[in-house]
């Protein structure tokens, strides 16, 4: 996360849960993949990162 998030969250006094909500948090670019394809993906983005998975339910997001 870049640090103006820490400090808009700090100043604000916004929840993570809302940053969450509002921003991105410097994530970027996401690119969805089939399980099968993703470690192939990692190996030629770098400076990519497995961010999540998804899974089926009842459309929300779960930070972990």
């Amino acid at each position: 996360m870049p640090p103006i998030y820490d400090l808009i969250q700090k100043k604000a006094k916004v929840a993570e849960e809302e940053m969450y909500r509002v921003f991105n948090m410097g994530v970027g670019m996401v690119v969805v993949a089939s399980p099968q394809n993703g470690e192939e993906l990692l190996s030629k983005l770098p400076g990519a990162w497995r961010l999540g998975k998804m899974v089926q339910g009842d459309k929300r997001v779960i930070l972990g």
